[in-house]
């Protein structure tokens, strides 16, 4: 019955009667030991402790193919160690990037900043998840740090609200919290400068000890409720 189990080399299956009315698709993904014991049960074979490889058309023990399979995950487990790195990597390159490209430049009020041409660039959705998820650790790490907050608003302002959510936000609402009243008013223009009527219910929810900038908030939600985008 092995004999009869053997493949031509295009593995023609349409003998298989016990395939009969099943929907299977043999890849990589798929147990190929189980494929062969479902074989086994169904001829009745005397030997279940061997199988025959498809690949190689040849008997291949059950004991080597646990060996096989250790190796294959040892090799999955070296494949995802080598993409962690390279993840990493990419990581710590577009971070020193996106800072260099901020504090190289000058801050002017009319002008466009080089990292706002940085985001003009035409980047996928995953690439701009990438970079949000750095500018949120760049931001963090800085919030002490006027410049770089500087350059972190015209970067996250340069994309809509939603294109930023939710690690803009997340950066709007740490300088909210900022005891410098300079970058917390910065916090506050994060959400003005998206136009995004979906800034109301954070704006409302602030509660500002200085009256100036309470009322510059309130002049914003009024502004976001007439004009802002949905």
């Amino acid at each position: 019955m092995i004999n009869e189990f053997l493949f031509t080399q295009k593995n023609d299956f349409s003998n298989l009667s016990f395939l009969d009315n099943k929907s299977f698709v043999l890849n990589e993904k798929n147990s190929i030991e189980n494929f062969y014991l479902d074989y086994f049960n169904s001829q009745q074979l005397n030997n279940p402790f061997e199988f025959v490889n498809i690949i190689t058309n040849s008997i291949t023990p059950l004991g080597l193919v646990k060996k096989q399979k250790l190796s294959t995950s040892i090799n999955e487990e070296s494949n995802i160690q080598r993409i962690d790195f390279q993840i990493e990597e990419k990581k710590e390159i577009t971070e020193n990037e996106i800072l260099s490209i901020i504090q190289a430049d000058d801050y002017e009020e009319g002008r466009i900043s080089m990292i706002e041409k940085y985001m003009e660039n035409d980047f996928s959705k995953s690439e701009i998840d990438f970079i949000k998820h750095i500018t949120q650790k760049i931001a963090l790490e800085n919030l002490s740090n006027t410049k770089i907050i500087n350059g972190i608003l015209r970067l996250i302002t340069s994309r809509s609200f939603d294109q930023m959510y939710p690690e803009g936000q997340y950066i709007g609402l740490a300088l909210l919290q900022n005891k410098n009243i300079t970058l917390r008013e910065k916090g506050i223009q994060i959400f003005e400068y998206w136009k995004s009527k979906k800034g109301i219910k954070i704006l409302k929810s602030l509660d500002c000890d200085k009256p100036w900038l309470q009322s510059y908030v309130n002049t914003i939600i009024e502004y976001l409720d007439l004009y802002g985008t949905e």
